[in-house]
């Protein structure tokens, strides 16, 4: 269990390296695109990991388990607003990667898709409502794939 402490302090760590990184990268086009890329991979690969806790079987309940272990791994602020059948609605009050200003919009969603990846793998969707660089709150739904 130590070892799992650790692992989650070094990636609290890593987290805001990883978004300046990406807010530099995001500015150029190829190298963006790119970022994307990797970052849907990564969003693919961490449900596998079940080290860390997250759920390998593709369900709405294993996405709102998997993107709450997410969000305690990178060190997010965030509350559950609203629970629905189906659906839950969250707010992240602050960004680990630092992307809180109108100019880092598109470092926001390069980075995001690696969210949206690690929810739909584990057999859900992520819906964002409202984004940090648009107004300072990101407020996101994991939405069942049988909600239209």
């Amino acid at each position: 269990m130590e070892a799992m402490g650790t692992l989650s302090g070094m990636i609290l760590k890593t987290i805001p390296f990883f978004g300046s990184y990406c807010r530099g990268v995001a500015k150029m086009p190829l190298l963006g695109k790119m970022f994307g890329l990797s970052s849907r991979f990564l969003g693919r690969l961490l449900p596998r990991l079940a080290f860390l806790g997250f759920r390998k079987e593709a369900s709405y309940e294993n996405a709102v388990w998997n993107w709450e272990v997410f969000l305690k791994l990178i060190g997010a602020q965030y509350d559950v607003i609203e629970t629905a059948p189906r659906q839950r609605l969250y707010t992240i009050r602050k960004c680990p990667a630092g992307h809180c200003r109108p100019e880092h919009l598109e470092a926001c969603k390069r980075t995001m898709e690696l969210d949206n990846s690690l929810i739909e793998t584990s057999g859900a969707r992520l819906i964002v409502d409202k984004r940090f660089p648009i107004d300072g709150v990101c407020i996101e739904r994991v939405v069942s794939n049988d909600i239209s």
